[in-house]
């Protein structure tokens, strides 16, 4: 699992924690970060490159009618519009963030906890009429912090567990729900969780430069920007595997969520026409690597940065059936890959302990057709102009697999790798969902 050692120091200066989600203290009526924005903040959209176009390029002029959107029932009951709830990651991040998030980015709560499914910690009515203020104009792109109940199957009466998942919605999604677009779900290692995901770095200096934050909202809308052609996705923050889970995360990822989303947020629409797509860091890939057991179908995108191949992790003997088991599901990926319903990528130090591990799984997709059979790399990224292109300080690179020089399993390998892969995803997405909707006419 990732590392933060930077991070951890954080735990020394937060100075009281509260002692369970389950009783949360008394809410403070703002927070630090909260208290310079207004109760119901006006959004301004020029400081948001994901201004809503219509399908001739035009800018609307007309508010968005709420009572379109499929979610708002669910927002209202269970989420935070516009903020980020009290997470433990969020506890260790904040004391360390000096800077300025950038504008229209969520605002954290250090003491504001979700919703419960058993009804406790309910949205004030501020939050509900906070996503009213969405229907002004231009649209710009939001972040939700939502709770999911999910029951346990495991016992007889079902009791609803409290999971939890964070939402980009882009701003084009808020003038046509009805669209069917792409989905991508980011699930977090070890030390990391669904806030991570939109929070900002928490320093340009330091130990580790840019610890803390992935800063998913600003990366959403400039890459929107940059292609008006695509259809904008909308975009999941996970936490890692939790008890929060009670059938198991990989149900979570291969069932219970995707099905809430086709509900809720993308109704009429199923597998069949969405394009479905994961990210994972370091453990988080145990979670993929079981849905796709579930499900080898389940996913049209995958991508992994430093997986946890271990034998407390991914075993590839074990963790996605026998080895008969494994090699049919790895043929099954393979025969989506050659469909163009498939596309996979890893990201991974040369100093990873994992390495050698993760290239034995590459290689065993390759030879199950998912994959070309890796030859020599080509080198990309080299740190040194001046120098022989080589593996000392070049990345190496074989169709899928992207070998970092120097980069062990920890956040810093992060650093090089999150920006390029998470690109990756999008595109692949959106060429993916061009063929569905293309299949659909």
């Amino acid at each position: 699992m990732l590392r933060f050692t930077c991070l951890s120091l954080a735990l020394a200066l937060v100075a009281c924690r509260p002692a369970s989600p389950a009783s949360p203290p008394p809410q403070r009526p703002r927070t630090a970060h909260d208290a310079a924005a207004p109760a119901t903040p006006a959004r301004d959209a020029s400081t948001s490159s994901d201004a809503s176009t219509s399908s001739d390029g035009s800018v609307p002029t007309e508010p968005a009618d709420a009572r379109r959107w499929p979610f708002m029932d669910h927002a209202r009951r269970w989420c935070l519009a516009d903020r980020l709830g009290t997470t433990e990651y969020l506890l260790k991040w904040a004391p360390l963030f000096h800077g300025h998030a950038p504008p229209g980015d969520p605002l954290w709560l250090t003491d504001r906890y979700l919703p419960r499914a058993t009804g406790e910690e309910p949205p004030t009515f501020e939050d509900q009429q906070r996503l009213l203020t969405w229907q002004s104009f231009p649209r710009v792109s939001h972040v939700m912090d939502c709770t999911l109940p999910v029951a346990d199957t495991s016992r007889a009466d079902r009791p609803l567990r409290t999971a939890t998942y964070a939402i980009y919605l882009p701003a084009d999604y808020l003038d046509h729900p009805e669209r069917p677009r792409p989905v991508l779900m980011l699930v977090s290692g070890g030390n990391g969780n669904r806030t991570r995901w939109f929070l900002t770095p928490s320093s340009d200096r330091g130990v580790v430069p840019g610890t803390g934050g992935l800063s998913v909202r600003t990366r959403m809308d400039q890459w929107i920007a940059a292609h008006p052609d695509a259809t904008p996705p909308i975009v999941i923050g996970l936490d890692g595997s939790s008890a929060q889970f009670p059938n198991g995360m990989w149900m979570y990822l291969a069932r219970e969520l995707p099905e809430h989303l086709f509900a809720t947020y993308l109704p009429g629409h199923s597998r069949d026409t969405v394009a479905l797509g994961v990210g994972s860091i370091s453990s988080g890939a145990v979670e993929v690597a079981r849905a796709l057991k579930l499900d080898p179908a389940v996913f049209h995108v995958i991508g992994f940065w430093s997986p946890f191949v271990h034998p407390d992790g991914i075993a590839l003997d074990s963790t996605m059936g026998t080895v008969p088991q494994r090699d049919r599901l790895f043929r099954t990926l393979g025969e989506r890959r050659r469909d163009g319903l498939l596309a996979m990528r890893f990201s991974i130090g040369d100093k990873d302990d994992h390495y050698a591990r993760t290239w034995e799984w590459y290689r065993l997709l390759a030879r199950a057709g998912v994959f070309p059979e890796p030859g020599e790399p080509r080198f990309e990224r080299c740190q040194r102009a001046d120098w022989r292109p080589g593996p000392g300080h070049c990345w190496r690179v074989w169709e899928g697999f992207f070998l970092m020089p120097g980069e062990f399993h920890n956040y810093h390998a992060l650093l090089p790798s999150f920006a390029p892969q998470f690109e990756w995803s999008l595109e692949s997405l959106s060429e993916i969902q061009h063929r569905l909707d293309t299949r659909a006419r």
